[in-house]
């Protein structure tokens, strides 16, 4: 996605990770904006704009997930899409 979707918006997520492909879908819980500031990498000098980020609620916990405790995660709108 290219602009931050609305709260309820059902959203798919997807994403290769070391050749292993990671998918999971759900409903869009919370806005993270990111305020297109600069980020600066302290050991490399590297600079970024800071992406907008959004809460996603997932439908069912995947078999890859890294969050325990939680059904939620923040990935960058540009690594979801429409349901």
């Amino acid at each position: 996605m290219k602009a931050m979707p609305k709260i309820g918006t059902r959203v798919s997520y997807r994403s290769v990770v070391c050749g292993r492909v990671r998918e999971c879908s759900g409903v869009v819980v919370a806005h993270y904006p990111g305020y297109g500031e600069e980020c600066r990498d302290e050991e490399t000098g590297e600079t970024w704009i800071s992406p907008d980020h959004v809460g996603v609620k997932v439908d069912s916990i995947p078999e890859w997930w890294a969050y325990p405790g939680t059904d939620r995660f923040a990935p960058d709108i540009a690594e979801l899409r429409k349901a």
